[in-house]
């Protein structure tokens, strides 16, 4: 685990970004899902988690949830966003940017 990619979660949680798969929010608590399986529950906004992971990996998909784009197996179908586990709906709004994370 590298110095430079460890990034405050929330309370005393201080994980690397690499690991985490993404991210859910539940009203002013977040959930954050990581690779491994794991997940924990932060009393932290999306937003004010989602500020600090870099812009270039990770990307809103809709109002609730953040995607690490570094995740093999990403897939863009329509407006759902399918990874080897799961499957997210892409708000309209952020299709376009969802899309260039897609296809870069």
């Amino acid at each position: 685990m590298n110095n430079e990619t460890i990034v405050h979660l929330g309370g005393r949680i201080h994980r690397s970004y690499e690991e985490i798969s993404y991210l859910k929010a539940e009203s002013n608590y977040t959930q954050i899902f990581f690779r491994n399986g794991e997940k924990t529950l932060v009393a932290t906004t999306l937003g004010a988690i989602a500020d600090r992971l870099p812009e270039h990996q990770f990307c809103r998909v809709n109002r609730s949830t953040v995607v690490n784009f570094r995740v093999p197996g990403i897939q863009l179908s329509g407006d759902e966003l399918k990874t080897s586990r799961n499957s997210f709906l892409v708000s309209r709004r952020r299709k376009k940017t969802v899309e260039g994370f897609v296809y870069q």
